[in-house]
């Protein structure tokens, strides 16, 4: 990068062993924190982006498939991380997402 200053990425910690936010209605939580914790409780999850076509995001997985999928648009993405605790909490309501 030719000596340019790079910025750092601010993560949430070990997902498995030393991180999993409350998820519960009201509290902020980064998209990070989100898909931690969802990793964390065994509820497999995915995200794909696409210049200009939003952001995809999803519960499941490849082989087992997707439970739920969504799509939203560039100006809609800060919605994607509340979707995927939303979802899980409806898919797996014993996992206590919420």
């Amino acid at each position: 990068m030719g000596g340019q200053a790079r910025g750092r990425l601010k993560t949430a910690g070990d997902p498995v062993h030393k991180h999993q936010p409350d998820l519960r209605v009201g509290r902020e939580v980064t998209f990070d924190e989100v898909i931690a914790t969802l990793y964390a409780r065994k509820i497999n999850c995915g995200v794909a982006t696409f210049w200009n076509a939003g952001i995809t995001v999803w519960i499941g997985d490849g082989m087992n498939g997707r439970l739920a999928e969504t799509t939203f648009s560039r100006h809609r993405m800060g919605e994607a991380a509340q979707w995927l605790v939303d979802e899980a909490a409806r898919l797996y309501p014993k996992k206590a997402v919420r």
